[in-house]
């Protein structure tokens, strides 16, 4: 008689969609199953990196090129906020998702704090982009 390994962190509590391999091995089969640390799926870091490089690109803008057009201050605004907070929910989504579906899927917490750090950051980072965009509607409403 086998007993069951403990139930796996993030696994659905319904008729068993997801189990686990068999302890003994496959039906059939003598030798036991193996399960190797390369074999596990780990969370993707590409939501991590395009808001680093959102952000660095906001940055830059806001340093450089701040009062040359409303338009580098509409695109610093779209940078920030928007494709960083984006990037956080898929990161969300997808290790949610990806945790209940898949046995051997690893989450990641560490890239979705950075994900939410950055969000933070992103939201003051878009502070000078609304107050560019704001001065520049506000002269264009003067002359009405």
């Amino acid at each position: 008689m086998t007993t069951l390994p403990p139930p796996i962190p993030g696994a659905p509590k319904n008729s068993g969609a997801m189990k686990p391999p068999p302890i003994g091995g496959l039906p059939g089969g003598n030798k036991p199953t193996v399960i190797h640390k390369e074999d596990y799926e780990h969370a993707s870091k590409l939501p991590l990196i395009i808001a680093i490089v959102a952000i660095i690109a906001s940055a830059a803008l806001t340093i450089f090129a701040n009062r040359i057009s409303t338009w580098i201050n509409v695109v610093g605004y779209l940078l920030t906020p928007f494709i960083v907070i984006i990037c956080t929910g898929l990161d969300s989504v997808q290790q949610r998702r990806r945790a209940t579906t898949d046995l051997y899927f690893l989450e990641n917490r560490k890239i979705t704090s950075a994900l939410r750090g950055l969000s933070f950051l992103a939201l003051l980072l878009s502070i000078p982009h609304i107050e560019a965009i704001a001065s520049t509607v506000a002269a264009w409403v003067a002359k009405l």
